[in-house]
């Protein structure tokens, strides 16, 4: 079945873009798809029940970190306050202070899993032993090969 014809005239990323990120009104993206604001705004309807301003996810956007950061901190101290800790389970407190520690981690560039100086010297031992197992290999190979010569 075809689709209606605003739809199949409005690029609705191309539509989005140009909303959110270059802060068009309705009646302007209206133009570049030469159809009504009311077609363009029934055509992004959906996302604009999620964005329903730019202003104000942009402002999100540029400040996430910080934002995160102070849920953290306040995290923090609804799990230091008595009163919550009885009223809610460690687990359930603990499950999400994590969930905002690693948020401002990825916001950060930093990765979400801490591994520990034991645990990455372990593996270099593993590879330490195998690269010596496969040398011993290699040269009971080369004596094989030069007693058949």
């Amino acid at each position: 079945m075809p689709l209606p014809k605003i739809e199949r005239k409005i690029d609705v990323e191309e539509a989005l873009k140009l909303r959110i990120k270059h802060r068009l009104s309705f009646e302007e993206i209206g133009k570049r798809f030469d159809c009504s604001a009311q077609a363009v705004q029934q055509r992004l309807s959906k996302f604009l029940a999620i964005l329903k301003d730019p202003d104000v996810l942009r402002a999100y956007e540029e400040n996430k970190s910080a934002i995160l950061s102070s849920i953290e901190m306040e995290m923090l101290q609804k799990m230091l306050d008595p009163e919550t800790l009885q009223k809610a389970s460690l687990n359930n407190t603990a499950y999400t202070f994590q969930q905002v520690f690693n948020a401002n981690r990825l916001t950060k560039g930093q990765a979400t899993e801490i591994h520990d100086q034991f645990t990455f010297q372990a593996s270099l031992e593993e590879i330490r032993k195998r690269k010596e197992e496969l040398l011993k290999e290699i040269h009971v190979e080369e004596i094989k090969t030069h007693e058949k010569t």
